[in-house]
């Protein structure tokens, strides 16, 4: 089995000399390797080098960091194959997902970097003779980024892109579950150019190091993706020393299915949206709420789809859904679906983990569609984080409409409907940061931003062109012309 190191200035063993190690979630008897188990002490390194490395990146200019960040896309684009299968082997999604990942990953470094191109500030008029006023974006120093496991390439790529890019030195803690694919994410930066101490790489099974990273002094703001417990913490942590806190924290996310739709479209997106990634995405599809009239149909177009997807390991060629990423998240799927159950939900399709014996290493849970005949508080509230949908019947649009909204959460909901009207009163009324209409609830491009409202996320989105805003001060810089006649006033 291999050792790895964290990244600091360099790859060193973490200061207590502990470690942990990482199996694969296909078969748990397969050991991915071992892994630095860091405390506070190799935070205060990672934190103090990325402190005295931050200025010497922010002195080159901005479209130098972008030359870098273009380079790292180019190298994550050809690396796609070999570090999906790294995904593969430490999360559990299938090569296709894991491949795709890392590719669009590439996307959004590329299109961080040219962010560092469009034009930056304003110039605006002064009252005062010969003044010009002009703003400016300035980085924070030395920013820590804490990232899930279930994107662990995609989701880094939001955070790392934009950070670097406007000149900011970043610590970087992955999830404990994914600290081999993040090494090997760091390993393609710093061949892409990257000087050594301007990112800092820190691997850990407990929760000191995130801890530390939020309460060191040299660490100017934290950007976290994760779960809802954990995100207050961070936000609370960053509260208390006044500093920056950008927290996405999932979703329970709503499919709208109107009479009109289009059904085997609406299915298709469906059971895409619910069971791709074996639902392990914050942008999943949890709640089903269909029009009365169709309801029976598209329960039955569910569950067809939904019963003939294969699950099976990540590496096997025609598998479509994974292991859930540990053992502790499959029993967490299997109590939430035995609560809705005795809640008086009843399963239609799945509901329980396999019995194959090919399987029994695993982390599997079937895929699993439940019929909730009446609205469940629970599962307004409960954001089961594995391959399970719900789905409901109502007796109308607006119904439809006031159940979406029912949830704390607030990250995306998708209606199907061929009418216009009714799509762009979706669009409007749906409490979410996005909105799909006739597509899944999943799906994130580079060009627009991401995030949710109410508990799914706070601070400025990612993505998109303001991308940069959580990342930089704005200075407004007054400038005066002199010359024989100017005077102050």
């Amino acid at each position: 089995m291999s050792a790895y190191r964290n990244h600091i200035a360099g790859w060193r063993d973490a200061e207590s000399g502990r470690t942990f190690r990482r199996t694969d979630p296909a078969d748990r008897r397969r050991e991915v390797g071992e892994f630095a188990d860091s405390s506070a002490a190799d935070v205060d390194r990672a934190v103090t080098e990325a402190v005295v490395a931050q200025r010497g990146w922010a002195a080159r200019s901005p479209i130098d960091r972008a030359r870098v960040l273009a380079r790292a896309a180019a190298l994550l684009d050809a690396a796609a194959g070999d570090l999906g299968a790294v995904i593969t082997a430490e999360e559990g999604k299938t090569r296709v997902e894991a491949a795709g990942e890392v590719v669009r990953a590439a996307e959004v470094f590329d299109y961080v970097a040219a962010l560092a191109r469009l034009p930056e500030g304003g110039v605006f008029a002064s009252s005062r003779p010969e003044v010009t006023l002009r703003t400016m974006r300035r980085p924070l120093g030395a920013v820590a980024v804490i990232t899930p496991f279930n994107f662990p390439v995609f989701v880094p790529s939001f955070k790392l892109a934009a950070a670097l890019v406007a000149g900011n030195s970043v610590v970087w803690k992955p999830s404990p579950v994914t600290p081999l694919t993040g090494i090997r994410v760091l390993e393609l930066l710093l061949e892409a150019g990257l000087p050594a101490g301007v990112i800092g790489y820190v691997t850990g099974a407990s929760a000191e190091p995130g801890e530390a990273l939020v309460s060191h002094p040299g660490i100017a703001a934290v950007s976290f993706t994760g779960s809802g417990a954990v995100g207050g913490l961070v936000e609370r942590g960053c509260a208390e020393r006044g500093i920056r806190a950008q927290v996405e924290m999932g979703g329970n996310n709503a499919a709208v299915v109107l009479a009109d739709a289009d059904l085997e479209l609406a299915a298709a997106a469906v059971v895409d949206g619910a069971f791709s990634g074996t639902g392990q995405k914050c942008t999943a599809t949890r709640r089903v709420y269909v029009e009365r009239g169709v309801a029976d149909k598209l329960v039955e177009l569910v569950g067809a789809r939904a019963a003939a997807l294969r699950v099976g390991p990540g590496t096997v060629a025609d598998t479509e859904i994974g292991p859930l990423a540990t053992d502790a998240a499959a029993t967490r799927v299997e109590e939430a679906v035995a609560r809705r159950v005795d809640a008086g939900a009843q399963l239609a399709v799945g509901g329980h983990r396999p019995t194959a014996a090919a399987l029994r290493h695993g982390c599997y849970f079937e895929p699993t569609v439940i019929l909730e005949r009446e609205s469940d508080p629970a599962g307004l509230r409960e954001e089961v984080f594995g391959p399970v949908v719900g789905i409901q019947e109502v007796a109308d649009e607006t119904e439809a409409l006031e159940l979406t909204n029912a949830t704390p959460f607030g990250l995306c909901a998708s209606v199907f409907t061929d009418n216009l009207h009714a799509a762009e009163r979706f669009a409007r009324r749906a409490v979410v940061g996005v909105v799909n209409i006739n597509l899944p609830t999943t799906g994130i491009e580079p060009q627009v931003p991401f995030g949710g409202l109410k508990e799914s996320g706070r601070g400025p989105k990612e993505l998109g062109p303001r991308a940069l805003d959580f990342f930089t001060h704005e200075a407004t810089v007054a400038v005066r012309a002199r010359t024989e006649t100017t005077t102050l006033r």
